[in-house]
C-alpha cells in the first residue's frame, strides 16, 4: 500500500480506523498486537485523521483497555513512531482522570518528538489543570463525519509518513 501512489486518503483512513478497532477489540478480549501489527499501526497513526478518529473511541472501550493498548503499542513501535500512541495513551489516562499517568505518557511522546502538537496540547491542558471532561468536548457526535469530510476533501495528500530508522 505504501508504494502505491493511487491509494487515496480515504483508503488510508478506512484501513487505519479498521486496524485500530480490530486491535482494540482483541485487547478488550485479553489479546495483544504482534510486533508486525504494531509496526503497521505505527505507520497508520502517522495519518493524522486516523490518529484523530481514535478520539471517538474514548467512550467505546473501558479506560483500562485503551491505556493498556496504547501503552503496549508505544513500547513496541520504533522511537520515530512513538508520539501518536504515547499521546493516545496519555489521552486515555487523562480522560479517565489519571493526570499523573497522562503526564508520564505525554512526556514520553514529547521525548520522541518535542514538536508533536497533540502531545503539546495535552501537556498544556495538564499544566493548566483543565478538567478531563475537556476531551469529551472534542469528542462530539459529528466528529467522525467531520473527519471523513476532511479526508474526502484532501484525499490526494493524506498519506502515512515513513520515517528513516537507524
Amino acid at each position: 500500500m505504501i508504494a502505491d501512489p493511487s491509494i487515496t486518503g480515504q483508503t488510508w483512513f478506512a484501513e487505519g480506523h479498521g486496524c485500530v478497532r480490530h486491535a482494540l477489540d482483541r485487547t478488550a478480549d485479553g489479546g495483544q498486537v504482534t510486533e508486525e501489527e504494531a509496526a503497521w499501526l505505527g505507520v497508520l497513526l502517522t495519518v493524522i485523521p486516523v490518529r484523530d478518529i481514535t478520539i471517538t473511541l474514548l467512550d467505546a472501550y473501558p479506560a483500562d483497555v485503551l491505556f493498556r493498548f496504547w501503552a503496549h503499542l508505544t513500547r513496541l513501535v520504533e522511537t520515530a513512531y512513538v508520539p501518536a500512541p504515547a499521546t493516545l495513551a496519555a489521552m486515555a489516562a487523562y480522560y479517565n482522570g489519571d493526570g499523573a499517568l497522562a503526564r508520564i505518557a505525554t512526556d514520553r511522546a514529547l521525548a520522541a518528538d518535542p514538536g508533536y502538537r497533540m502531545a503539546g496540547l495535552l501537556q498544556f491542558a495538564l499544566d493548566h489543570g483543565l478538567p478531563p471532561q475537556t476531551l469529551g468536548q472534542i469528542n462530539t457526535p459529528d466528529l467522525p463525519e467531520q473527519l471523513a469530510e476532511h479526508v474526502r476533501q484532501h484525499a490526494h495528500v493524506i498519506r502515512p509518513v515513513i520515517h528513516q530508522l537507524d
